[in-house]
């Protein structure tokens, strides 16, 4: 006995076992909120460490280098390399107001300044604190510097508090952009 399954009929299935996506989370306005369509140049919602204040390192929106819309998010330490130096976002906090539970699509754009020593690298955690290192995403290193796309699904707790991206390397240096993120609860 074969079983047929027309056009019409797949086209249901797929609708049934879509994941539906609730609004946008990540409504600050800064160079990385392209998803909600208020992107600007800025880095509101977002604390940085070892990025600001500390020679020549940098931590800024700007217009050269960006993915999706006209601005990105640029951290570099390599003029003054700095052992965990980071940028971070809470999820616990406004706007995002997660809870422990709630299933969380995650997604953004990330590339390599080039900048720094061999391997350079960076990477993206989900973490409970903004130094810790729990939920490794990504990690790119100085020759990475075309544009890689990040998702992923996660169930949120204690464990998954902060967005973090952070220099991963003991020459303590390099730099990345970031861009295009969106952070969703699923339904």
């Amino acid at each position: 006995m074969s079983l047929e399954i027309s056009a019409e009929t797949s086209f249901a299935l797929d609708l049934t076992n879509a994941q539906q996506y609730g609004p946008e989370l990540h409504t600050n306005a800064n160079a990385a909120s392209d998803p909600n369509g208020n992107e600007a140049d800025a880095t509101t919602g977002w604390a940085s460490v070892g990025l600001t204040g500390t020679g020549a390192n940098v931590f800024e929106s700007q217009s050269s280098v960006a993915n999706v819309g006209a601005y990105a998010i640029h951290a570099d330490c390599t003029d003054t390399p700095t052992s965990l130096a980071r940028f971070y976002l809470s999820l616990l906090d406004a706007p995002f107001n997660l809870s422990d539970g709630d299933v969380v699509k995650l997604s953004f754009d990330i590339r390599h300044t080039g900048t720094g020593s061999i391997t350079g690298g960076w990477s993206a955690w989900l973490a409970n604190a903004n130094a810790a290192s729990d939920h490794i995403l990504t990690t790119i290193t100085s020759s990475d510097t075309t544009w890689q796309s990040v998702e992923t699904t996660f169930t949120y707790d204690s464990t998954y508090r902060f967005l973090t991206f952070r220099e991963a390397n003991s020459q303590n240096d390099g730099g990345i952009y970031l861009d295009n993120l969106s952070v969703k609860k699923v339904l």
